[in-house]
């Protein structure tokens, strides 16, 4: 996935309603390009909490993400090499 804008994202989505979830996506930035990025909303309330953006090398194909759950607790992932 190869976005050229901001406004196209792939990734994964933690949905319990319109008012709460959070979403770990590939997006695109206009300075550094490819981009891995967390946005959480929390009672219609949004957020970006990564300090630095993650950047996807160029020459990286495939971003892989994955997410895991613990009862009420969930951990994001992700790899560009599938470990």
């Amino acid at each position: 996935f190869y976005p050229e804008n901001f406004q196209q994202a792939a990734g994964l989505v933690n949905y319990y309603n319109t008012e709460n979830w959070t979403a770990l996506q590939v997006t695109h930035d206009e300075e550094l390009g490819r981009i891995l990025e967390l946005t959480i909303c929390d009672n219609f309330s949004f957020s970006q909490p990564l300090k630095n953006k993650i950047v996807i090398p160029r020459e990286v194909k495939y971003v892989y993400l994955r997410v895991n759950i613990e009862k009420e607790k969930y951990y994001y992932f992700y790899s560009f090499n599938k470990e």
